[in-house]
């Protein structure tokens, strides 16, 4: 069935909330991962959060491990192999080398799967572009292809290839057509070809709907002038759909649709958990990777509430915003508050429950996001540069 929403963008928070009641209710097609929506939103506002005084894979895939173990144990979703043994890791790319999802982190959490009884190709990574997954080395270069699109023996997919689009399976805005779309110069060269109902339509990812187990998002934040901030939600949202660039240049509607896409049930049911490394994020200038904006704190932060995950992380931005005398974004940021409406998660980060190892004391940065000084700030070393081209 498709997926659809008659939501008027231009209409206060509490009628959008009322019209997305009709699409939230489980359907049967709903994954199993989650089972019933109470089961999920039970642990909304929990955020479990590990120190990293260095990012090396050793580091990341001993957090990684405890993470995995103390999911299972809040909420007793076990993270191993189901009926249909797959498990798909949405990663993030679009910002170009430099603000990618760390490849330690991806592949700590492909050696815990497999430790869990997945085998690699059990796994799959998928990113909406392929030129930057190739500039990010998540994709060989194209002179060096071997006929296998894998990273680290795991299969890779590329959503913007359009093979993993279901007619099924789409989010329905009536946002005008972007004409510098692929849809949209398909609509100018012949009028006729393409029916006005497509484009208002953005296909979901259909393996993350039907194929797995679950999936796992991980996200880096970089600010973002239509969304306000590129993290958690965005990733498995906008960054997971065609014809998004009608919502990239609209920051009247991208937040909404973030908040809309992550509340269909069938997308959400099978998201397990969003695992948000801290290495490497960009405060001002994003989209585009810029590295006199971008800083590191030492700890990685997971949960199954990505809404909070936001709120906590425009926090942290608005902290080093503000230290450098830019405009502040939205706290929460609007997708936050939306989505907080629509049942993906919670908005205010100064409620959250943090969860950290036994004997472990509370990184202060976790409890006071808005507090940064110069002499906190840290180098990255080496120097991060945009590439050249």
């Amino acid at each position: 069935m498709g997926l659809t929403t008659a939501a008027s963008l231009s209409k206060s928070c509490v009628a959008l909330a009322a019209i997305l009641t009709s699409f939230l209710q489980p359907s049967p097609c709903e994954a199993s991962f989650w089972g019933q929506p109470q089961d999920r939103t039970e642990f909304n506002g929990m955020v479990y959060a590990y120190g990293m005084p260095s990012f090396d894979e050793a580091r990341y895939r001993e957090a990684v491990t405890w993470i995995f173990g103390a999911f299972e144990m809040r909420t007793g979703k076990r993270l191993v192999p189901g009926e249909k043994r797959s498990v798909g890791i949405k990663i993030f790319t679009s910002s170009g080398e430099g603000l990618e999802t760390p490849k330690a982190l991806v592949r700590a959490v492909i050696a815990e799967l497999t430790s869990r009884g997945f085998r690699k190709n059990e796994l799959f990574i998928l990113d909406a572009g392929e030129q930057f997954m190739r500039e990010t080395g998540y994709l060989p270069p194209l002179s060096e292809r071997t006929g296998k699109d894998e990273f680290d023996g795991v299969p890779v997919r590329v959503l913007d290839r359009g093979t993993m689009w279901d007619k099924t399976w789409f989010y329905d805005n009536p946002l005008p057509v972007d004409y510098t779309s692929d849809v949209g110069r398909k609509m100018m060269d012949n009028p006729d070809a393409v029916k006005d109902e497509e484009l208002r339509k953005s296909y979901l990812a259909a393996p993350l709907v039907r194929d797995v187990d679950f999936w796992i998002n991980l996200p880096v934040i970089v600010d973002n002038p239509a969304m306000e901030i590129s993290g958690s939600l965005a990733n498995a949202t906008l960054w997971n759909v065609s014809n998004r660039s009608r919502f990239l240049g609209s920051p009247a509607n991208a937040p909404v649709a973030m908040a809309e896409i992550a509340a269909i049930p069938e997308l959400l049911g099978n998201w397990a958990l969003t695992i948000l490394s801290m290495e490497r994020f960009q405060f001002v200038g994003g989209p585009i990777f810029n590295s006199n904006y971008v800083r590191s704190d030492p700890v990685l932060l997971a949960g199954s509430d990505p809404a909070v995950l936001d709120a906590w992380a425009g926090r942290r931005l608005n902290a080093y915003r503000k230290l450098t005398g830019f405009d502040l974004i939205n706290s929460p940021p609007f997708a936050v508050s939306f989505a907080r409406l629509v049942g993906v998660g919670a908005s205010n980060s100064d409620a959250i429950l943090w969860v950290t190892p036994t004997g472990t004391t509370l990184d202060p940065v976790l409890s006071n996001p808005d507090r940064v000084t110069e002499r906190a700030v840290r180098v990255l070393s080496p120097p991060l540069f945009w590439p050249v081209r």
